[in-house]
């Protein structure tokens, strides 16, 4: 099993050089009806970067990775105690890096012997229990969370691209950054089987923490969200007025973001009329939007609900049909 050592990731200056990173990202402008990106919404844009790094390794050949549930915890603001000073408790990586001011992979306050601090290496193997290969990426950035075209499956030099996605801008900086860092980007495509992202938002930076292992004793989250049911299923509207709907959505970890499609296909393509994201900790939600019926051709058509976890997994498309008339 490959092991990161600390120090692979602390030659490279991240905190100077990751706030520039946007100059790479090409910004576009955000889809008709999709959600607004007017504000950072946490767990959504830390199902994002999962989602990237996961589009550039399978771009690239490599399996994607699975999403560890105490992994993702750990990146964001998990409690835990350093094991040497029961008095020491700590958020997560991300949160606790706002939280005490500091930007590191050894940790703050948290002595092994003498004046040598845990680095997060000794952490994830004890008392997380991950003993094979593992590592973590970390970096901030104080771009904004506009709608931006990201490249991936990208080779080294930056060409032989795959395709472009949309995300938000602050994610795609941020990826893009680790993406043309050597060190980073041997983490990203190295040889890991699970991994979980976290951001946490102060002075005005987002901060994202990634970890990665190689087996591990905790549970991975393999289980799609579900929408439960939705309203207005054979409603009548008059062309150009409007009608409420709503849906029930669960998952079993934590809502990242949902979509409804008009016109939707049995796997939810179809055009964006309405989307929306999840900030932190969401499991269950009934989210409703008013459908401005203005432009929309008369005749039946198919409106569905689709769901996505901060694992990255998508919910089955729930289909309703609504007549215009």
């Amino acid at each position: 099993m490959r092991r990161r050592r600390p120090g692979l990731t602390r030659r490279t200056p991240i905190a100077i050089v990751a706030s520039f990173a946007v100059l790479a990202a090409l910004l576009a402008p955000a889809p008709v009806g999709a959600w607004n990106y007017s504000s950072p919404k946490t767990d959504y844009l830390a199902e994002e970067a999962m989602r990237l790094i996961n589009l550039n390794r399978k771009g690239t050949g490599r399996a994607t990775l699975f999403a560890d549930t105490k992994l993702l915890n750990l990146a964001r603001d998990l409690l835990w105690t350093c094991p040497t000073n029961s008095s020491l408790s700590m958020r997560g990586r991300t949160r606790d890096m706002i939280d005490r001011a500091y930007f590191s992979h050894s940790i703050k306050d948290c002595y092994k012997s003498g004046s040598t601090l845990f680095s997060i290496i000794d952490i994830l193997a004890n008392p997380f229990g991950y003993k094979n290969g593992r590592a973590e990426i970390i970096g901030h950035n104080y771009t904004s969370v506009a709608a931006t075209s990201y490249t991936w499956g990208c080779n080294s030099s930056g060409g032989n691209c795959n395709g472009t996605t949309t995300t938000p801008a602050t994610v795609a900086s941020m990826v893009t950054w680790w993406m043309n860092s050597s060190s980073h980007r041997g983490i990203i495509f190295g040889d890991y089987d699970r991994f979980g992202c976290g951001v946490w938002r102060g002075d005005g930076k987002k901060l994202y923490t990634c970890l990665f292992a190689r087996g591990g004793p905790h549970p991975l989250d393999e289980t799609a969200p579900t929408v439960l049911s939705a309203t207005g299923d054979g409603a009548s509207v008059a062309q150009g007025s409007s009608i409420t709907l709503s849906a029930e959505v669960s998952d079993n970890f934590r809502l990242a973001d949902g979509w409804v499609q008009l016109d939707a296909s049995s796997s939810c393509g179809g055009t964006t009329i309405h989307a929306w994201a999840y900030n932190l900790n969401v499991v269950t939600n009934t989210h409703s939007f008013t459908w401005d019926t203005t432009g929309v051709p008369k005749g039946t058509h198919a409106v569905g609900w689709r769901v996505r976890d901060v694992a990255t997994l998508k919910s089955a498309c729930f289909r309703i049909t609504i007549e215009v008339t």
